[in-house]
């Protein structure tokens, strides 16, 4: 299916999949393990990441990667994955914010 801009079709659920499943080359990294809590419709995240760009939703999945490797067992779980993106979602507000009050 082709991109078309502002249409939350265009997410496809398994984009995140190489940043989540991706494992180092030498074979020493543990597998990340994507907890069963985790839900299946991206839908809603898709709509939170509305305006975000590429590069912008390629640095939160590799946190949600970071964010699996640094738990006890190497699980992705549906609150990191939330705590997360509520994170970066915060972070574009203030960049938005602050490219405003520079234009004053």
């Amino acid at each position: 299916m082709p991109f078309q801009p502002g249409t939350h079709k265009a997410y496809h659920p398994l984009t995140h999949v190489p940043y989540v499943s991706w494992q180092l080359d030498t074979g020493k990294a543990r597998a990340i393990r994507v907890d069963e809590s985790v839900s299946r419709d991206w839908t809603a995240m898709a709509q939170l990441l509305e305006g975000f760009s590429g590069r912008q939703i390629s640095k939160l999945a590799t946190a949600w990667q970071a964010a699996a490797y640094a738990s006890v067992d190497n699980a992705l779980t549906q609150e990191m994955i939330d705590a997360i993106a509520a994170s970066h979602v915060a972070q574009k507000v203030s960049k938005v914010r602050w490219a405003k009050a520079a234009l004053l």
